[in-house]
């Protein structure tokens, strides 16, 4: 099993406590502030569609959705979790979106060209090796229309290494990676051993800098850009960005 699919357990914990999203888990908003002001920034260019057929990746619960759906989208969202999508579809009955159960590293063909809007909001850094990367990238880039936007919102280096090691006890960031201790590496693809105890990798830490890179030579031309660096709060940095095909 791929580390990113152990997200079913969290959501099935929430669903038993009644959380209706991740974020509510630790904060008392569904969508970061910091994400909210960054789609309103986007929505005001001249380049972004104003409606049309949106795409979320990882929607979890769906609250990006409901929201991109009161300015007009209709669209479908797609996580790895089937009880996420579950929450998802009760809490967004009457709006104009369909949600799957699917791999977000392996968007389906016929999805080719369909949409004017993707997002990506903070399911990217879940993905913490290549060769899925590489898949979701090109993925989203088959699947928006030529005149389509892209938003990604993910963790990012650079690190608080200090802080960090207060915030998330038990973790290590290992080669770019915050690795979580389990009991034993078997049914994980992607475990390893670091200093004799078994680790999974839970989130991709890769450079702002590197990030932006990979995405311009796989097409992707970033048109808005936003870092939240660690601060005293926050270990790890955060990268909003939008891109479009030109």
């Amino acid at each position: 099993m791929k580390t990113y699919e152990s997200h079913e357990y969290e959501y099935q914990r929430m669903q038993t406590k009644g959380i209706k999203s991740w974020d509510l888990r630790s904060y008392a908003w569904e969508i970061d502030p910091n994400d909210q002001r960054f789609l309103e920034d986007v929505f005001a260019q001249p380049w972004t569609p104003q409606n049309g057929k949106v795409l979320e990746l990882g929607c979890g619960t769906g609250p990006l959705l409901r929201m991109l759906a009161q300015r007009g989208f209709g669209g479908v969202g797609i996580d790895i979790s089937k009880t996420a999508i579950q929450m998802a579809k009760e809490q967004s009955e009457g709006n104009n979106i369909t949600y799957h159960v699917g791999d977000i590293c392996a968007i389906p063909k016929e999805m080719r060209g369909k949409f004017d809007f993707i997002i990506d909001g903070h399911a990217a850094h879940c993905i913490t090796q290549l060769e899925d990367r590489v898949a979701l990238f090109e993925g989203i880039y088959t699947a928006l229309k030529p005149d389509g936007v892209f938003v990604l919102m993910t963790m990012c280096a650079p690190v608080q290494r200090k802080l960090f090691s207060q915030l998330y006890e038990g973790d290590c960031v290992v080669d770019g990676s915050i690795y979580t201790p389990v009991n034993s590496t078997d049914g994980w693809s992607d475990a390893r051993m670091i200093k004799g105890n078994p680790y999974i990798p839970t989130r991709r830490l890769e450079h702002w800098k590197s990030i932006l890179k990979q995405l311009q030579q796989m097409g992707f031309t970033p048109q808005l850009l936003r870092v939240n660096r660690y601060n005293e709060q926050e270990a790890v940095s955060y990268l909003n960005a939008a891109f479009t095909l030109k």
